[in-house]
């Protein structure tokens, strides 16, 4: 009987627990700041912007401002484990705040992307979180990606 008990809780814990030593955190970005970038050359960055801009607004993000250097987009509820873990009790829906910065170097236009979870964003006690690792950067990076090999043939 005492036999049967160990070998239902060897198998137990044989199934319990091999996942809770197990986990890997995220591997950062194979660039040169860990974050998503990418370098288009022979394209302006007026080109760079536009399509930027078009592939953002066709994945659901909204324009927040933007300039010849800069672009900032805003995706509200992005991830509803991010909104509920980075809301607060006045806005429990917290946004994706995705900016993006170009400058021209000899090799062309480098492109680079922080990524932030923000609480309360536009309010005096807005609360801002750096999230440029994890999957979100990823899918940036594969889109960075995939903008330069449209711009350069």
């Amino acid at each position: 009987m005492r036999k049967n008990h160990v070998l239902l809780m060897a198998l137990l814990l044989a199934l319990v627990f091999p996942g809770c030593g197990c986990i890997i955190p995220p591997q950062p970005l194979p660039t040169r700041d860990w974050r998503p970038e990418v370098t288009i050359s022979r394209a302006t960055k007026k080109q760079i912007f536009d399509l930027l801009i078009a592939e953002m607004v066709a994945s659901g993000a909204q324009v927040k401002r933007g300039n010849e250097y800069s672009a900032v987009f805003v995706r509200r509820g992005d991830s509803l484990t991010g909104a509920q873990l980075s809301g607060s009790r006045y806005d429990s829906e917290a946004e994706m705040r995705i900016s993006f910065y170009a400058a021209e170097t000899f090799d062309g236009v480098r492109l680079v992307c922080n990524l932030a979870m923000v609480t309360n964003p536009g309010s005096p006690s807005e609360q801002v979180t750096d999230v440029t690792d994890g999957k979100t950067a990823r899918d940036i990076q594969t889109m960075l990606d995939r903008l330069r090999d449209r711009l350069q043939p």
